[in-house]
């Protein structure tokens, strides 16, 4: 995307630290990027959400792309966490991405330590030395009675023409992209990990000559009310920007799951 749907504001910063964020806002673009040049982390991550957002700015996926990458460098936990995803979520680069959530990990990041237990446990990634491989995400991000089964995540290319809550939607309505994947069996392991506030279903599309999958979650009556409960999605699965995404668009991608087959 990263349509670049932007970056999560940093959570718990102290206050001098919350003060630093406003008045590096409040700066002309040219004394932020001249502030961010002088190998300060922090200005460099603000000065990429400015980019992403348009805050003040032009709004430039690259250039925010490039600060991220360099407060990433620079040390930011932070930014090592969104990096990470990034590369997870959109270069489908999840190697990539664990290195940079090891690097948040071992600074105390919870979100990063997480996404690497889980993708450990899902055995997306090889262990390091020293890394359990049945290791499992904390406490707060584990299973819980009331997810969603994997096998009751329903196909959205039938749900559209045979479930009467999703077919009386218009094209104008929403639903948001929360995960994709070329791997079926991933997207509904994840989709199973979590609980769920509104129904959730499983897109099947071709990009590029491949089969890809994405979890949707919820039914809205336009993209613009889909945005605004993107707080509703697990909050392990919030840092990668879920997006809006028209049932139009939705009825255009959708093909057929494949029948199970049979035992």
């Amino acid at each position: 995307m990263f349509s670049l749907p932007g970056i999560l504001p940093l959570p718990h910063m102290r206050v001098f630290l919350v003060v630093t964020a406003w008045l590096l806002l409040l700066l002309p673009p040219a004394a932020l990027a001249a502030e961010a040049s002088a190998v300060d982390p922090a200005a460099d991550y603000q000065l990429a959400q400015r980019y992403f957002v348009g805050f003040g700015v032009a709004r430039d996926d690259r250039l925010g792309l490039i600060y991220l990458r360099r407060a990433a460098e620079g040390g930011h936990a932070e930014a090592q966490f969104n990096l990470g995803n990034y590369l997870r979520m959109y270069a489908y680069d999840i190697r990539g991405a664990a290195q940079w959530w090891r690097r948040a990990a071992a600074q105390g990041h919870p979100g990063a330590a997480g996404n690497l237990a889980e993708a450990l446990a899902a055995g997306w990634i090889a262990p390091e030395p020293g890394e359990a491989p049945e290791a499992r995400p904390p406490a707060a991000t584990k299973p819980v009675a009331e997810a969603a089964p994997a096998d009751d995540l329903p196909d959205i290319a039938r749900a559209l023409t045979e479930d009467a809550a999703w077919r009386v939607l218009g094209d104008q309505a929403a639903s948001l992209q929360v995960f994709a994947s070329s791997s079926e069996a991933e997207v509904r392991a994840l989709a199973a990990r979590h609980a769920w506030q509104r129904p959730i279903a499983l897109l099947a599309f071709e990009r590029g000559g491949q089969r890809w999958y994405a979890l949707l979650y919820g039914q809205f009556p336009s993209a613009a009310v889909a945005s605004q409960a993107i707080g509703e999605v697990p909050a392990a699965l919030r840092a990668a920007k879920p997006w809006a995404r028209r049932l139009g668009d939705i009825r255009r991608l959708a093909r057929p799951l494949a029948a199970p087959e049979a035992p």
